[in-house]
């Protein structure tokens, strides 16, 4: 009985080694094409016949409120690459910078497009899509008889932003620069184009943007003066993750050709 019951214990633990084995087998195999869907997410894209885009809510991403033919520069220039590939093109709408990279990373969509100044740190957590552009960050202000001309001015005034605001860190070192600080007023829930009402308004006196978008927001806020410079120009465009490397091989091949064409010279007429 002692070696029938050994016998049955050798059996019971051969069969849990081997449930063990096959366990593993399958995580593996599991992790594998986990893995191969994240390195290679184009064809996964192309399947489900979807693109998604994470963008603000404005004239310089997606246009709501959009009148007439004016859906959101970035927004046209997406769409152009998705018709290119036969995909339908869903839009995520996200104000801020920060928040707009937290959804990718968090699955929320495949492309962030906004201004992005394609800095060191941006580049060694995401494929940069570009540079698609050159730009640099200026102040927005509206009374013309307070109006700044040098940064020097700007300390003790208070600049007003959204949540999250890639522009933080530069009034932090623009203040380090003028060995004083600048106060600034963060504003939840808010994209940079309610603030540029708000600035039209007279209800905020001064907020910040890049140059390529205050192109935009002088056509539509006459009033507003962004003829102050905060800094040099910088690359700037749109970002994907770092697993993305087929999607982002193909948006730099095709914006490397469109932006020759006169379809684009279309849309970039309509915005600036």
């Amino acid at each position: 009985m002692q070696d029938e019951s050994k016998n049955m214990t050798k059996q019971q633990r051969r069969k849990v080694i081997l449930g063990a084995l096959a366990v593993a087998l399958i995580v593996s195999m599991v992790c594998v094409d986990w893995w191969g869907m994240g390195s290679d997410d184009l064809p996964r894209i192309m399947e489900e016949g979807r693109l998604v885009v994470i963008m603000d809510d404005s004239h310089m991403g997606f246009c709501s409120h959009h009148v007439v033919d004016t859906m959101g520069f970035y927004y046209e220039m997406v769409k152009a690459y998705a018709d290119s590939m036969g995909l339908e093109l869903e839009v995520v709408v996200v104000d801020g910078l920060d928040n707009q990279l937290k959804s990718l990373a968090q699955g929320a969509g495949h492309v962030v497009a906004a201004t992005i100044p394609l800095t060191e740190p941006i580049r060694r957590k995401y494929e940069a899509v570009g540079p698609l552009y050159y730009a640099h960050l200026q102040l927005a202000q509206h009374d013309a008889e307070d109006k700044l001309s040098s940064p020097l001015e700007m300390v003790n005034r208070l600049v007003v932003m959204p949540e999250n605001s890639a522009y933080e860190m530069r009034l932090d070192f623009l203040g380090e620069e003028l060995a004083d600080s600048i106060p600034r007023f963060v504003v939840k829930s808010c994209s940079e184009e309610d603030l540029m009402r708000m600035l039209q308004r007279g209800d905020i006196a001064y907020t910040m943007c890049m140059s390529l978008d205050a192109r935009c927001w002088k056509r539509i806020f006459p009033e507003t003066y962004f003829d102050l410079s905060l800094g040099v120009d910088q690359p700037c465009g749109w970002v994907v993750s770092k697993s993305a490397h087929k999607l982002h091989v193909s948006l730099e091949k095709f914006f490397e050709g469109f932006m020759q064409t006169s379809d684009y010279r279309r849309i970039y007429l309509k915005y600036f």
